[in-house]
């Protein structure tokens, strides 16, 4: 199988001698460039706390220049994908300590199910270690303008 291509912007800070500038060019007009936002808008169906996480993470995914405009459903996925996920860990957690074996399974396989969809939501918007490892921040990201509280959860 073909490795999946790579942005002109990676190929470039890679350093790769592999394309001549006209075909790096050439790329670069093929590419979908998502518009740039300094926002974005929470979908409907977050409510309550998940809006608040919402509104937390966005503006760092954007400064890392991985969520845009049309992206704040993945984000919204992610975020109820995680909350069920918990949702069904304490079910576990009380069908354990209550010893109904046939409860725990149940809730594993939900639990399984919700923990593989948040994973997947957290690799596209580059919350994972090894997805955060292959982002490359934009030149314009300011990265000492971030606060704190998200540097910490962020590690930077």
């Amino acid at each position: 199988m073909p490795a999946k291509k790579k942005p002109v912007a990676v190929l470039k800070a890679e350093g790769s001698r592999h394309y001549t500038k006209d075909e790096l060019e050439e790329r670069a007009a093929r590419e979908i460039q998502p518009p740039e936002t300094e926002a974005v808008k929470a979908p409907n169906y977050i409510t309550g706390s998940l809006l608040k996480e919402f509104n937390k993470l966005a503006p760092v995914l954007v400064k890392m220049g991985v969520l845009s405009s049309v992206d704040g459903d993945v984000l919204g996925q992610y975020l109820i994908a995680k909350q069920q996920y918990v949702s069904a860990t304490n079910h576990v957690t009380m069908a354990l300590r209550n010893g109904q074996l046939s409860d725990v399974e149940k809730w594993s396989t939900v639990q399984d199910r919700f923990f593989k969809q948040c994973r997947r939501c957290a690799q596209e918007l580059g919350l994972t270690v090894s997805a955060r490892a292959s982002i490359l921040l934009p030149q314009s990201a300011d990265i000492g303008g971030i606060p704190e509280e998200e540097a910490d959860m962020f590690g930077s």
